[in-house]
């Protein structure tokens, strides 16, 4: 397939000019940019989880819980004996996505119950408008207690906060409205409910939405494009409320929403030391291990004290400078990490391996590196927010938890049907993409286009801490495998692998691969980005800000100057 510009791709050509130089440069037939916040719709798969903002605060990724959000005569909506529905437009004049409700009795109740996720802060949005009569109109809370909102004949939105009725991991939540008195008539649209403060509208159908992650550096507040994780599971409970009972302390004590925490809200906690001399200052959690290695973290800034330990079994402490943003003493065979997160907040974590069973670990404020025993004063300490405990050697985005333990699925994006070969030449073709991640030693994929196993695949990979590689696999036979070494797997990287029988290269930086002159090309069916070809191993766990295709293969001088 050679590639043909059309009259609207005129404009890319000159863009292309500065990568190619002079004359006719190829425009790839698909390009998409994961820095500008843009998911290509033909590109599915998401899970609940957290990123980092524009404004640098960690939040939700956008989602809607709530099913059928612009259908209201389907099965997930009720009414309670004592109201009618019938559809009509939303606010925008589109019919069929809009419900009037109709009061038959006092107190007529139009209402669905969905599913949130663990017992958090959760936000029901509506927009209603008046079409007759005068009396109370009332919207559902999350947890199923109805408040008054002033509605008029114009459309408004108006929302309602609260946590979500049942506690675990699979809680009930309230959308709807109530009609205080019998003849009143209103109409709705766009139903949301979502984990956290108000986040804009995505509608939904038979399921709930969950977008992708595009998230940001939290101190520059660069965009670093679309986040792939791998799953885990936060073991530890009530992350952001050091003062609940799951928390132990020992000679302090914790004072609530003491200041502004990562996510931009007051919710972070003080570790507060009491006056007694020549002890601990902390507070500790349980949870249950396997022999595995882990990786405990927590958000921490000063607050009188600068130095905080991670304790972890056995009474072993590892140290950071939560003001200089610097490790202090780390025993072995534990290995520590500190990372800025603006603000004056740092995310301090410690990997290592347990004994299997029940632990506790926690946090203690210190006086000096190397020491967590001392006088205190009983007013200094430190600031906590965001206590995770997983299983793996690193840490990954935050996964807020309250009563019980809360699970993150991997993160999953997938072309495939005509979303895939709309673009994609089965017999020459090239793929690019800017990214990077912390999953070197499991061979993390960055891209990879397959026909759902390992058989028949072309895939850009980190080979190592210091290498990306591009395979070609054929009926299970390694065709090609070119490599380039780069100073860190984890940074972000430009690579582009080009492929056609008996031609496969890849560059990297600007450095040239050495080219594998006998080749076949595979028989392929869909792309995935940032995981294996089934999509649940070789999770990348970092961001892909690039990824391009051209439908033809570029040659070595070309590979060279896309990726420099």
């Amino acid at each position: 397939m050679t590639w043909q510009a059309l009259p609207w791709q005129s404009s890319l050509q000159a863009a292309f000019t500065t990568i190619w130089g002079s004359g006719v440069s190829p425009i790839p037939s698909l390009d998409l940019n994961f820095t500008l916040g843009f998911l290509d719709p033909r590109i599915t798969g998401a899970s609940l989880a957290t990123l980092t903002n524009a404004a640098g605060n960690i939040a939700y990724k956008p989602h809607n819980f709530v099913l059928w959000s612009e259908k209201f005569d389907g099965a997930a909506w009720y009414n309670n004996g004592s109201a009618t529905a019938s559809v009509v437009a939303d606010r925008n004049g589109v019919v069929g996505k809009g419900v009037r409700v109709t009061a038959t009795a006092s107190n007529g109740d139009f209402y669905q119950p969905y599913t949130s996720g663990a017992a958090q802060s959760v936000t029901n949005s509506l927009w209603i408008r008046r079409i007759s009569g005068v009396g109370v109109v009332q919207m559902m809370s999350p947890a199923n207690v109805v408040q008054t909102v002033a509605v008029s004949a114009s459309w408004q939105q108006f929302t309602v906060n609260s946590t979500s009725v049942s506690a675990g991991t699979s809680s009930t939540a309230y959308i709807g409205v109530r009609l205080v008195t019998s003849g009143d008539v209103v109409e709705v649209c766009e139903a949301s409910g979502v984990l956290g403060p108000l986040q804009p509208y995505y509608p939904t159908t038979g399921s709930a939405y969950f977008g992708p992650r595009f998230t940001y550096d939290p101190v520059t507040h660069a965009a670093l494009g679309l986040l792939i994780e791998e799953q885990r599971t936060n073991l530890l409970t009530y992350s952001e409320q050091f003062d609940n009972a799951a928390w132990t302390l020992a000679t302090a004590s914790v004072t609530a929403n003491a200041t502004t925490a990562p996510d931009g809200a007051s919710t972070a906690d003080k570790l507060v030391e009491d006056s007694t001399a020549a002890v601990t200052h902390r507070l500790y959690g349980a949870a249950t291990v396997t022999a595995v290695a882990h990786t405990l973290s927590v958000y921490a800034k000063p607050a009188g004290r600068s130095i905080i330990a991670l304790r972890t079994p056995g009474g072993v402490l590892s140290y950071f400078n939560v003001s200089t943003g610097t490790v202090g003493s780390v025993p072995g065979p534990h290995s520590a990490k500190i990372e800025s997160v603006g603000n004056g907040w740092y995310r301090c974590s410690v990997t290592w391996t347990p004994t299997a069973g029940a632990i506790n670990v926690g946090y203690d404020a210190c006086q000096v590196d190397g020491s967590s025993t001392y006088n205190g004063d009983g007013t200094s300490g430190i600031y906590l927010w965001g206590a995770q405990l997983e299983a793996g050697a690193f840490a990954t985005s935050y996964i807020p938890t309250t009563s019980a333990s809360v699970t993150r699925a991997a993160d999953s994006a997938t072309m495939t049907g005509s979303n895939f070969s709309s673009w994609f030449n089965a017999t020459q073709g090239t793929l690019y993409v800017e990214g990077g991640g912390s999953n070197a030693a499991g061979s993390a994929r960055l891209v990879g286009i397959s026909d759902g196993t390992t058989l028949n695949r072309i895939i850009n990979y980190l080979s190592g801490a210091t290498q990306l590689a591009g395979l070609v696999s054929t009926g299970g036979v390694a065709q090609a495998n070119p490599t380039v070494n780069v100073t860190s797997a984890a940074s972000s990287n430009k690579l582009a692998q080009a492929y056609v029988v008996n031609n496969v290269n890849v560059a990297a930086n600007g450095t040239l691969g050495a080219a594998d002159t006998s080749a076949t090309i595979p028989t392929v069916t869909l792309m995935r980005i940032g995981a294996d070809e089934s999509g649940t191993g070789a999770i990348l766990n970092g961001t892909i800000a690039r990824l391009r295709y051209y439908n033809t293969a570029l040659t070595n001088a070309q590979l060279q100057a896309l990726t420099k």
